[in-house]
C-alpha cells in the first residue's frame, strides 16, 4: 500500500505573481533490486517519488485536483526520489524533510519542474529591459526612433551611420561622407 503526504507552497514568479504549487511524495512497496557497480547489493523495500502540481494564477484554487495531479505525476515518474532497503528510513520525518527540501528548491529553481518556465522568464525579462530602456529615451532620442524605423534598407543605413560614427572620432577631424554618395534605392 502506498503512503502519501502532501506539502502546498507558493513562490513568486519572475513577473511578481504568487505561484502555487502542491507537492505530493508517495512511498511506494517495492521488491527492487540495488544494483552497484554491476552487482547486486540489496533488494530495496521502498522507493520514495515525489511529484508537483503548479496551478496557474488565473486559475481558480482547487487543492484536491492539485493533490490528484501531483499524485499521478510522482506515481508516473522513472527516475523515483530515492530507495531504501529498511522500511523504516522511509518514515513521516524523512519523508516531510524531503519535501521542504524540494519545496526550497522548487523557489529557487521552478524551470525544474515547470517545462518552458526559464525561456518565457527570459522573454519576459528582455523585453521588460527593452521596454524600461525606452521609457527612459529623451523626447528627442524616441523622434530619432520614430524617424529610424521608417527607412527602408535598415541595414545599409545602420552600416552607414556606424561609419560615420568611426570617423567622426578621428583625429583629423574628417567626416564620412559614404552616407551622402550612397545611391538611392
Amino acid at each position: 500500500m502506498c503512503k502519501v503526504i502532501y506539502k502546498h507552497d507558493t513562490f513568486i514568479d519572475y513577473k511578481g505573481a504568487e505561484i502555487e504549487f502542491t507537492l505530493a511524495a508517495v512511498s511506494i512497496p517495492t521488491e527492487a533490486v540495488i544494483i552497484v557497480d554491476g552487482k547486486p547489493m540489496a533488494a530495496s523495500t521502498k522507493m520514495l517519488s515525489v511529484g508537483a502540481a503548479f496551478r496557474h494564477p488565473n486559475d481558480a484554487p482547487d487543492d484536491v485536483l492539485a493533490e490528484e495531479i501531483a499524485y499521478g505525476k510522482a506515481m508516473a515518474r522513472k527516475e523515483h526520489t530515492f530507495f531504501a532497503t529498511d522500511n523504516g528510513m522511509v518514515n513521516t520525518a524523512v519523508v516531510e524533510a524531503t519535501l521542504n527540501q524540494e519545496a526550497a528548491y522548487i523557489k529557487m529553481n521552478p524551470g525544474r519542474y515547470i517545462a518552458s518556465y526559464d525561456r518565457a522568464k527570459e522573454r519576459y525579462l528582455a523585453a521588460k529591459a527593452k521596454e524600461d530602456y525606452l521609457k527612459s529615451l529623451t523626447e528627442e532620442q524616441k523622434l530619432a526612433i520614430d524617424v529610424v524605423a521608417r527607412i527602408g534598407n535598415l541595414d545599409k543605413f545602420l552600416e552607414a551611420v556606424e561609419d560615420h560614427r568611426k570617423n567622426i572620432s578621428r583625429p583629423d577631424g574628417v567626416v564620412a561622407t559614404k552616407l551622402l554618395s550612397q545611391p538611392k534605392s
